[in-house]
């Protein structure tokens, strides 16, 4: 697909087009055996950004899939507990 663009040279977002790949992206994310290989591997700060599109989808499962991965890898004083809730600091 060609993207539309305005006469300033900006593309024009298609909301259609944008749920699509939100969609494509969590459904391709939503898998315990990858949160489990990389979910450590993530900075907190990466893991955030990715569970807050979870989120804001409604996708709380996989979200708390991964924060859940994520913690086992966690040292003391980062961001996430054991159980992949967020610390208070």
């Amino acid at each position: 697909m060609t993207p539309r663009i305005t006469p300033t040279g900006n593309k024009i977002i298609d909301p259609a087009e944008l749920a699509d790949a939100i969609s494509h992206l969590i459904n391709t994310w939503t898998d315990s055996a990858l949160a489990d290989s990389i979910g450590t591997q993530l900075t907190c700060t990466e893991l955030e950004a990715l569970t807050q599109l979870f989120d804001a989808a409604g996708a709380d499962e996989p979200a708390a899939i991964w924060r859940t991965h994520h913690a086992t890898g966690d040292d003391e004083g980062d961001d996430h507990n054991p159980d992949g809730t967020v610390r208070l600091h």
